[in-house]
């Protein structure tokens, strides 16, 4: 039991020397896709909708829902919909976000809010007026959330280049070390009430 109490207390020392996984950093573009519905599953996301289906759609250069911050093509929504995306049960960080309306005349932008969930619950909120003319970043670093809801009460909203961040999954070594940890302080306690 002793050599198991070393072994515990050693893996805890050790612990902190374990490097951290690197949290993966990336920005969906919408590259490459063809028009119409975004797959389920594209850039490892579920993308849905308030409406039963999906109505995020992909676009490119040469049609009218064209407006791409970078490369040749972006996301639209149907009319006045509720758009929403996860990480399959997973949680995620939202970095920043492209956004515009697709043009529906002069001084009629529209408002949109953007929300972070964690289990169902909205922990980040932000609400801004989209710019018809051009895409705009909004930088938001939001981390901790497992879904994000973008809601517009009318208007297509145009979508471009998500940046997420993939919160890292616990390494094997630390869940080792974890579990020798207790193991030794359960010999430990077992060797106490023994004296």
């Amino acid at each position: 039991m002793r050599a198991l109490s070393l072994t515990a207390i050693a893996a805890l020392l050790a612990l902190p020397m374990v490097p951290a996984q690197a949290q993966s950093t990336r920005s969906i573009g919408f590259e490459g896709l063809d028009f119409g519905a975004i797959p389920v599953g594209y850039a490892g996301l579920s993308w849905s909708c308030n409406e039963g289906y999906n109505a995020w759609y992909a676009t490119f250069i040469g049609n009218s829902y064209a407006r791409p911050s970078s490369g040749t093509g972006n996301a639209f929504s149907d009319e006045g919909t509720a758009l929403w995306f996860s990480m399959f049960g997973q949680t995620f960080g939202l970095q920043s976000i492209f956004l515009s309306e697709l043009f529906r005349g002069v001084g009629d932008d529209i408002d949109v809010e953007l929300d972070g969930l964690r289990n169902g619950v909205v922990v980040q909120t932000t609400s801004m007026q989209l710019d018809h003319n051009e895409m705009t970043k909004y930088d938001l670093n939001w981390t901790d959330i497992d879904r994000v809801s973008i809601f517009a009460v009318r208007g297509r909203l145009l979508i471009d280049d998500i940046t997420i961040t993939a919160t890292p999954e616990p390494s094997t070594l630390a869940l080792l070390a974890t579990g020798l940890a207790g193991l030794g302080w359960f010999g430990w306690g077992r060797s106490r009430r023994r004296v």
